[in-house]
């Protein structure tokens, strides 16, 4: 195998492993686009309730209950948020693990002179 046959091969073993680590985080950004629509969906329906429970409070410390419970709500809602985002950036992590493991090896199917 002489120079230009090894830099081929080399430039092979790159583009797979470029393509290869776009489709991991292809996977982990569309995961985190889902995870945001659905919490920006979620808020959106929690805020109108907590506005309209808010407006029949009967007194001052009612509303300030109603409001506690909506800071908590929203705590927790927050919290599942971050979990998830945790969630799909593990597995893009997990994928590009894998992805230098394999890159070791080169693209699959690449022939060995």
């Amino acid at each position: 195998m002489n120079v230009f046959d090894n830099a081929l091969e080399l430039a092979k073993a790159q583009a797979w492993a470029v393509n290869e680590a776009a489709q991991a985080m292809s996977g982990c950004v569309g995961a985190v686009m889902e995870a945001s629509a659905a919490f920006a969906r979620s808020n959106t329906e929690r805020n109108m309730e907590f506005a309209a429970t808010l407006m029949g409070a009967k007194t001052l410390e009612n509303a300030a209950e109603i409001h506690g419970a909506f800071v908590r709500d929203s705590v927790r809602a927050s919290g599942a948020m971050a979990i998830k985002l945790t969630d799909a950036c593990t597995q893009a992590a997990k994928e590009c693990s894998a992805l230098a493991a394999a890159a070791a090896n080169g693209p699959k199917g690449s022939s060995e002179s």
